[in-house]
């Protein structure tokens, strides 16, 4: 185990169960996909760069249905880039 990996988890235990389950199918839906990283639509895209501007602009992030799914997150968060 990779020691990013090992803090992840860590920082995981102290979540509430609710959303461990949810990190824990995101592993298993990476594992069966063989990895492979989830493809963001166009519309995904757009979605997290608004929301990443409002953060940048220091706008407090109203409640509102997620644009797209913890896997296509989890995937922005590590591979990501606007080229």
């Amino acid at each position: 185990m990779t020691k990013l990996l090992d803090k992840a988890l860590a920082r995981v235990r102290s979540w509430s169960s609710d959303r461990q389950d949810d990190a824990a199918r995101l592993l298993l839906a990476m594992d069966h996909r063989d990895a492979e990283p989830y493809k963001l639509t166009p519309h995904e895209r757009d979605e997290i760069d608004a929301a990443l501007a409002e953060v940048e602009r220091g706008e407090i992030v109203r409640k509102r249905s997620p644009p797209c799914s913890s896997a296509s997150v989890y995937e922005h968060s590590l591979h990501y880039s606007r080229t």
